[in-house]
């Protein structure tokens, strides 16, 4: 429970964006990239992150180098399993492969679209 809370609190100070690990904790990574897995979002914040440590719990467990990134875009809150990956190659495949518009890289602070 402690932990939904920080992550709840992280979010909620970061509307603009932040990866965080799954004890709460906001992840500052140099250079890489960031995919995200999923795509979960909705107006209940408490709701999307239960939701979303039950699916790494159940799916993704053993997966290293899994992070939460989320953002609030004024009206729902958005909440995915982000993938941090080191090849740009690489990211651009995963984004592709799990449906996305971008992946976010790290080091220039944008996102590539896909």
């Amino acid at each position: 429970m402690e932990k939904i809370k920080i992550i709840n609190k992280n979010l909620k100070e970061n509307p603009e964006g932040v990866t965080l690990n799954f004890k709460g904790a906001v992840v500052e990574k140099k250079k890489g990239f960031y995919v995200s897995i999923s795509n979960i979002s909705g107006r209940r914040l408490n709701m999307l992150i239960n939701k979303t440590l039950i699916i790494k719990k159940t799916a993704f467990n053993k997966t290293k180098n899994l992070y939460l990134g989320g953002w609030y875009d004024g009206k729902k809150y958005f909440l995915d399993l982000t993938l941090f990956v080191e090849n740009k190659k690489r990211a651009e495949y995963l984004g592709r492969l799990f449906n996305q518009q971008a992946i976010f890289n790290i080091n220039k602070k944008e996102c590539v679209f896909l």
